[in-house]
């Protein structure tokens, strides 16, 4: 995963020449940014995802991969990522 090195700003074709898509699950929350309605993103470009209100009692902690490795603590998380990807709200 690329995180921050890469924007849509300079992005060209050449980094991504044959407009390849990826896909992005997230549990615990949603992906807020571009909204896409074929589950499909461009890889490298920018997706944001936003957890879900805390349950009673708890609050967000971080995000994690499909691994278990940390991805962000910040509740809103914004990543250009390369490849599938799942995201997990931890809290």
């Amino acid at each position: 995963m690329i995180s921050g090195l890469v924007s849509p700003d300079n992005l060209s074709d050449k980094e991504n020449p044959a407009k390849i898509y990826i896909d992005v699950a997230v549990n615990g929350g949603i992906i807020s940014t571009p909204a896409q309605s074929n589950g499909k993103y461009l890889a490298y470009f920018a997706v944001t995802v936003v957890a879900d209100a805390a349950p009673a009692g708890q609050k967000f902690a971080y995000w994690t991969d499909a691994n278990g490795k940390i991805m962000s603590y910040d509740s809103q998380y914004k990543s250009f990522p390369a490849q599938d990807i799942e995201l997990t709200a931890v809290y």
